[in-house]
């Protein structure tokens, strides 16, 4: 991923562990996770991130879920199929912190604020509704199996069953037939990803 960065002279790389920053007390004014923050040790993340935060900086964690295709809850089902049933005992533990949005995980600020892309996922009544979504893509049905096969998941089924039938591949036929792709490079239609974005403020 660092070799593959955008260079640029204001922007500095370094690598280290979420648990261990390497910037001084009460240096920092944001600190943002995207897609990782359910694999944390979240209590030494937290006391990082009090540590590093300025007076009143902020704390942004976004992460999705599975995502879907918009308006076709049928093409939904197939992929919520492939995520959650052949692929299901092959996800990590911490895949499931994710699947829930990040409300497993208590934020010891005061102030926190909770942001959701859709109305129904926010069963708990912890925030509010984006207005605009956070992730939407116009996409082909190539491009969206190279996106299906990138998942860990997919990597670990391939791993235990190297000689079985492609997941994902099967999952992409059904799609095509429901969504009537005729083009696969070529054709595209709306993904959608239920998103949570959680912000916080350093109240040290």
């Amino acid at each position: 991923m660092l070799s593959n960065a955008v260079q640029k002279p204001n922007i500095d790389y370094q690598e280290a562990s979420a648990e261990r920053l390497p910037f001084a007390d009460s240096s920092v004014d944001v600190i943002t996770s995207g897609q990782a923050f359910h694999w944390f040790d979240h209590p030494k993340f937290f006391d990082e991130a009090k540590r590093i935060l300025k007076p009143r900086g902020t704390l942004a964690i976004f992460g999705y879920s599975f995502s879907f295709i918009k308006d076709n809850k049928e093409a939904t089902d197939i992929i919520y199929e492939y995520a959650t049933g052949e692929l299901g005992p092959y996800w990590e533990p911490g895949r499931q912190i994710l699947n829930n949005f990040h409300r497993d995980i208590p934020f010891p600020f005061k102030k926190v604020h909770w942001y959701f892309s859709h109305e129904d996922l926010d069963t708990t009544n912890l925030g509010s509704v984006s207005q605009n979504q956070f992730m939407e893509q116009q996409i082909t049905l190539d491009r969206f199996e190279n996106y299906a096969k990138t998942w860990s998941a997919y990597a670990t089924y391939r791993e235990k069953h190297p000689e079985a039938e492609d997941p994902a591949e099967r999952m992409i036929r059904r799609l095509s037939k429901v969504i009537k792709v005729k083009d696969r490079d070529t054709e595209t239609f709306t993904v959608q990803w239920p998103t949570v974005l959680v912000v916080a403020e350093n109240d040290k």
